[in-house]
């Protein structure tokens, strides 16, 4: 499982032990995050299929691509539907998570890296990362994390 990193001579914390429920959220959107992004890529590519095969994509929308037959998706219908959803699915998730992640007090630091960290992560999927107010944030990330003794996480660092 991914948990942000401690320094060597600090024990991995579990989040709800050590009394921070935004540890094991964190680790939560993060698994959950990373499905989303995979099944994303996953309908893009059968996205692309459907589109050599038939010349087009019928339409961005479950319905149009479901409503044609297997013959003329190449045989992707059923897959690209079930891909589609669950990518839906995931998506609707980490929003959820994401949500419950800002409503939820840190109760230490590594809860507040956590978040940062997130946050972060997040914003190279939305707004782009050179955006305001990321560089800033970025830069209070490496504060804390330099104050603290933090390790970066396990995971890829925000940019």
């Amino acid at each position: 499982m991914n948990t942000v990193a401690r320094p060597a001579d600090t024990p991995a914390r579990d989040g709800f032990r050590h009394g921070d429920p935004v540890l094991a959220l964190t680790e939560h959107w993060r698994d959950v995050h990373a499905r989303a992004l995979a099944l994303c890529r996953r309908q893009q590519q059968l996205e692309s299929r459907i589109a050599r095969t038939n010349g087009y994509l019928p339409s961005c929308c479950t319905e149009g691509v479901s409503g044609t037959t297997g013959r003329e998706q190449g045989g992707t219908g059923p897959r690209y539907s079930e891909a589609k959803a669950a990518e839906e699915h995931f998506a609707r998730e980490t929003a959820r998570l994401l949500e419950e992640l800002a409503q939820t007090p840190a109760h230490s630091m590594d809860g507040v890296v956590a978040k940062l960290e997130v946050l972060l992560l997040e914003s190279e999927v939305g707004d782009g990362p050179s955006d305001f107010p990321w560089p800033h944030l970025r830069s209070v990330l490496g504060d804390i994390r330099r104050l603290t003794g933090a390790e970066p996480s396990s995971h890829r660092d925000p940019p």
